[in-house]
């Protein structure tokens, strides 16, 4: 975006919004999922049950703190100016007036920018629902997989509950993709549902929903990369 001639203040701005709204979908669906599917959560192991409960508490916690950072300018500045003091104690910023001021300077900026979501209800609720969609197509992954592999279409929208509950769990490590705590989860789950060898629909859908997901993102950075390189030499 920056390359595009767009600041860096209101790409910021732009990135901190769509934070929320990511964190929002997966806190709307693990909510969702509570209300609809309880007994789906206390079918999982007591381990289970503690890492799905910190994961949901993890992103309540991250929300409000992008929230915050959207809207209370002194937090900001308190993180930024304290990280810039920081690094000139250990030597790294030599001249610290000088950077303080061009830190004051786009803290201004990003706090004018943000100002502006003021009245922006409609827009926001867009930014919300297509984060929730691309979570839930991701999430349906594994359902869709259930079915292709003969599984019943009444148990689908079970599977479904199960992988919300799957995905909040995944978010109590900062690990990208959870490796690990996903795999439990998801073991755990099929096998509490009577689903006919969980471990093939574990892979296969962990296949498709994460790592194939991963590659597919990183040639179409590769290939925007290209294009942007390309672009600007012909520019030039």
């Amino acid at each position: 975006m920056m390359k595009d001639g767009i600041p860096g203040t209101f790409v910021t701005v732009a990135l901190v919004i769509n934070l929320i709204m990511y964190t929002a979908s997966i806190v709307a669906m693990s909510l969702v999922s509570l209300i609809f599917a309880p007994s789906l959560f206390l079918n999982f192991e007591p381990v289970s049950k503690l890492l799905i409960g910190v994961g949901f508490v993890i992103q309540l916690a991250l929300l409000t703190f992008f929230i915050l950072l959207l809207t209370q300018k002194r937090l900001v500045e308190t993180l930024c100016c304290g990280t810039v003091k920081l690094l000139a104690k250990l030597k790294i910023i030599k001249n610290l007036d000088k950077m303080l001021g061009k830190v004051n300077k786009k803290i201004d900026n990003y706090s004018s920018y943000a100002s502006h979501l003021k009245g922006k209800g409609k827009m926001l609720f867009l930014v919300f629902l297509f984060n929730f969609l691309q979570r839930l197509a991701q999430i349906a992954v594994t359902p869709l997989s259930f079915l292709a592999s003969g599984g019943d279409l009444g148990e689908a929208l079970n599977v479904l509950f199960t992988q919300i509950y799957v995905v909040t769990g995944s978010n109590c490590i900062p690990i990208p993709g959870a490796m690990g705590v996903t795999d439990y989860l998801m073991l755990d789950g099929f096998e509490n549902l009577k689903v006919q060898n969980p471990q093939f629909l574990e892979l296969l859908s962990r296949s498709l929903s994460f790592y194939v997901c991963i590659i597919i993102c990183g040639l179409t950075v590769l290939f925007s990369y290209i294009a942007l390189s390309k672009r600007k030499r012909s520019a030039k």
